[in-house]
C-alpha cells in the first residue's frame, strides 16, 4: 500500500530494527489478494492474506511484515489489527483503526504509537513468542484500542528471555538503539525504562 501514511511504515521499519536489533528493510507496495476480500463485510480476510505474504517473503529475511489501510477481520471477532503466522514467518498488520493523530511524537493514541506497539507485537509471534500471561507485556493479548493502548512499549523479563533465545541479540546494543529511538520520537516513559537497564 501506499498513501498519506507511508512515513509510518518508515518509522515503524527504523523501530522494529531497533527493538529486535535485527536489520529491517521497507520493500515495494503491493496489492493484497483479491481472494481475501469479503464483500458481505467489506474487510479482508487476515488468514487469507498470509498465503499470499508468504509467497513474497525474501530467501534471506526472517519474517515480513505488510502494513495496510484497509480493515481485516477473522471469523471469530468484527476486526483485528493484526495477525501473524510463526510457521509461515509472515504478518499482517492495519492502520484502519488507530484513528487520525498523524503526529510524528510517539505519543498514546497516535497513529505512530499504534503502529509500534502492533507490529513489534506481531514480529513477537512470528519469531514463535505467544501471548504473556506472566506480567504486563507488549505480547498480552489485544481485544480493543483500548487494550493496545495500555500496553507496554516494552517485552517483560520472560519475553525479553524468549526474543533474544530467538534472535541472539546484545543486549546492551539493544538497549542504545532503542533509547535513541525514543529520545528521537518523544517517548519519554519508554526512554526511562531503558535508559535504567544500560
Amino acid at each position: 500500500w501506499h498513501g498519506k501514511s507511508d512515513w509510518v511504515v518508515d518509522i515503524v521499519a527504523e523501530y522494529l530494527d531497533a527493538f529486535y536489533d535485527s536489520p529491517t528493510f521497507v520493500l515495494a507496495p503491493i496489492s493484497l489478494p483479491q481472494a481475501a476480500w469479503n464483500q458481505e463485510r467489506e474487510q479482508y480476510d487476515a488468514r487469507k492474506v498470509l498465503p499470499f505474504l508468504k509467497r513474497k517473503l525474501p530467501d534471506d529475511a526472517l519474517g515480513l511484515i505488510a502494513v495496510t489501510q484497509v480493515d481485516l477481520f477473522i471469523p471469530s471477532v468484527n476486526y483485528v489489527f493484526g495477525l501473524a503466522s510463526h510457521e509461515r514467518n509472515v504478518a499482517v498488520m492495519s492502520l484502519h483503526r488507530f484513528g487520525n493523530n498523524m503526529s510524528p511524537k510517539a505519543t498514546r493514541g497516535t497513529v505512530l504509537r499504534r503502529a509500534l506497539t502492533v507490529a513489534s507485537h506481531e514480529f513477537g509471534h512470528i519469531v514463535s513468542m505467544r501471548h504473556c500471561t506472566a506480567y504486563r507485556c507488549l505480547m498480552n493479548g489485544t481485544n480493543s484500542l483500548g487494550d493496545a493502548d495500555r500496553h507496554p512499549q516494552h517485552l517483560c523479563p520472560v519475553c525479553v528471555r524468549k526474543a533474544h533465545h530467538a534472535l541472539g541479540f546484545y543486549r546492551n546494543d539493544r538497549y542504545a538503539r532503542l533509547k535513541y529511538f525514543y529520545e528521537k520520537y518523544v517517548m519519554e516513559p519508554e526512554e526511562e525504562f531503558v535508559s535504567r537497564r544500560l
